[in-house]
């Protein structure tokens, strides 16, 4: 019997998906590593949802043309 371990699988949620895009020296450079390293990113089906909310309802409170804009950074990031 052989096993095959596949690729690392990392779940994201709103709050990395948010320092991502907001360029957090620590998040950024994890997400690199893990493109780089072909981990399997996992996230929810409404993440888009979650991270629109949270710049239009967060502290910062940013414009939708400016949220629809960040939104499509972060998916276009694979």
């Amino acid at each position: 019997m052989t096993f095959f371990q596949g690729p690392r699988a990392i779940v994201v949620d709103a709050s990395v998906a948010v320092d991502v895009i907001d360029d957090v020296a620590d998040w950024a450079d994890r997400w690199e590593g893990w493109r780089v390293a072909g981990a399997q990113l996992l996230a929810p089906s409404h993440l888009r949802l979650e991270v629109a909310n949270a710049f239009l309802r967060g502290t910062r409170r940013e414009s939708a043309a400016q949220v629809g804009h960040r939104v499509r950074l972060l998916f276009e990031t694979g």
